[in-house]
């Protein structure tokens, strides 16, 4: 997926076309209200903007729709670290990295370095 995230002049045109979602959403919005303003009036080709207009609230459904799994997904993978111990965890709620830390400890006290490989740890080199 192409995430060019600057602004970039077209062509034949010394105007900026902007790069970031949003910002070309606002500007193709921008037009097709201009061109509504305009009627009769407006240079642009009425299948031009019909096209556009299509493409733009397809385009707007779509980012909308990312934006919410985007936010849904940044939730779990905070929750995901919650339980794993690598961010701040709820009170009263023991992270897998602490039980872990508990059990190795348990562990190393009662099982060979081979078995404690066969339970998944690594040792640290000396």
């Amino acid at each position: 997926m192409d995430n060019i995230n600057h602004s970039s002049t077209h062509l034949l045109t010394q105007l900026v076309i902007p790069s970031k979602a949003e910002d070309l959403i606002t500007l193709a919005e921008k037009i097709l209200n201009c061109h509504q303003k305009k009627g009769a009036g407006s240079p642009l080709k009425m299948q031009i903007i019909a096209d556009l207009n299509y493409k733009c609230a397809q385009a707007k459904i779509k980012h909308e729709e990312g934006i919410k799994y985007q936010k849904l997904m940044d939730q779990a993978l905070d929750e995901r670290d919650q339980y794993l111990g690598l961010k701040a965890s709820t009170a009263g709620v023991t992270s897998i990295t602490s039980v872990v830390s508990f059990l190795a400890e348990i562990l190393e006290t009662t099982q060979r370095k081979e078995e404690l490989i066969e339970w998944g740890f690594q040792t640290k080199k000396p």
